[in-house]
């Protein structure tokens, strides 16, 4: 793939602004990549994860196919172990609201988190008039926008996306921004 335009929004631009944040946060506190990974593994004692995956997460990427596709989970869990909010990662309106005690609930395990998401996706289908098909559509063209491979076959977006809203899978990042964009909300509106 072609190198990102500039000036355009590209998944690739927000992976690399993002990866840029966590480690100058990380640098702040004077931890180590594995220290890191020690203090989310203290907060969050059922995560798995790696120095591998925290310097994968830093390393500035050139070209959208060499990007590692990281689990919207465990980014969340790096943004509250580092004292980042989620509009650090990713702002439609740039709100800026640090995480409550009430969120860090909402990321205790995995499982937590799937089935919060997938209620809160839900609802806000609803409350913003979205069907399944409407949906798919949009996140597609989306997707295309800001130079992000999804599946061209229609129907595997719309089975992806009721996984989702069904609680069954961790989503990607990518997948978490683009639902973002789409229904025009915050990441943090997916975790009140």
């Amino acid at each position: 793939m072609a190198k990102s335009e500039e000036n355009q929004e590209t998944f690739l631009k927000i992976y690399n602004q993002s990866g840029k944040k966590f480690k100058e946060r990380r640098k702040q506190k004077g931890w180590t990549q594995q220290e890191l990974c020690d203090a989310m593994k203290n907060i969050f004692p059922d995560i798995s994860v790696r120095k591998s995956y925290v310097s994968e997460w830093e390393h500035e990427r050139e070209y959208e196919n060499a990007i590692v596709q990281p689990r919207a989970y465990k980014i969340l869990c790096m943004a509250f172990t580092l004292d980042m909010h989620p509009s650090e990662i990713y702002s439609i309106k740039g709100k800026k609201e640090p995480f409550s005690p009430k969120l860090r609930k909402r990321l205790r395990s995995e499982k937590v988190f799937k089935k919060n998401f997938s209620r809160k996706l839900n609802s806000i289908m609803i409350e913003k008039g979205f069907s399944k098909s409407l949906l798919a559509d949009l996140f597609y063209k989306e997707a295309s926008k800001m130079g992000i491979l999804i599946s061209a076959d229609f129907d595997s977006i719309k089975r992806n996306i009721q996984r989702y809203r069904n609680g069954g899978r961790n989503l990607p990042l990518y997948y978490l921004i683009l639902f973002c964009k789409v229904l025009d909300v915050e990441i943090l509106d997916f975790l009140s």
